[in-house]
């Protein structure tokens, strides 16, 4: 159920303001949760759930991760992408589904699916592809993204991390303006 693989890899998380570092970490995307993994005394391997009331955001594989509310009361750990007015979050998940073959009486996990939206400080926009990624901006920025992503041909669905990262500092230039 995690979001890579079952290997835990070095990480940090922040947790009431402190930022811990070179931990071993997973993220479990089916139940929303964080493992940490650590020697004890004796040299056994532990497993921790990382309480979600105290984490604030941790770091995997170059990844950055927040826990943003999506409604009142419901907290989800959220991919976040760019730094500025207006961010990316990506809401990872798997689902769990019957084997394919008839008379199958076990369960594995889909891949890991997103939903995608831009985050501002009031407000988190779900989008699709281009046409609503742009359609959820401003009237103002909306022209000059669309350009962008044309010119560089680009689709949002199966933009790589860095690419997205770029794109949002173009959208958050736009708005400096």
């Amino acid at each position: 159920p995690f979001l890579e693989d079952h290997q835990f890899k070095t990480g940090s998380l922040t947790l009431r303001g402190k930022t811990f570092s070179g931990i071993l970490l997973n993220y479990d995307i089916y139940n929303q949760q964080l493992l940490m993994k650590f020697r004890n005394k004796t040299g056994a391997d532990n497993l921790i759930v990382i309480s979600d009331a105290w984490l604030e955001n941790f770091s995997l594989n170059g990844m950055t991760f927040e826990i943003l509310p999506l409604d009142d009361t419901v907290r989800r750990i959220i991919q976040i992408i760019g730094s500025g007015t207006f961010r990316i979050g990506y809401m990872w998940q798997k689902d769990l589904e019957p084997d394919s073959f008839h008379g199958a009486r076990y369960y594995s996990f889909s891949s890991p699916k997103k939903e995608m939206f831009i985050i501002s400080a009031d407000q988190m926009i779900r989008y699709r592809d281009n046409r609503t990624f742009c359609a959820a901006l401003g009237e103002s920025k909306r022209k000059v993204v669309r350009e962008y992503l044309d010119n560089e041909r680009i689709r949002i669905r199966r933009i790589d991390d860095q690419t997205m990262a770029d794109v949002m500092e173009l959208i958050n230039d736009q708005v400096e303006k």
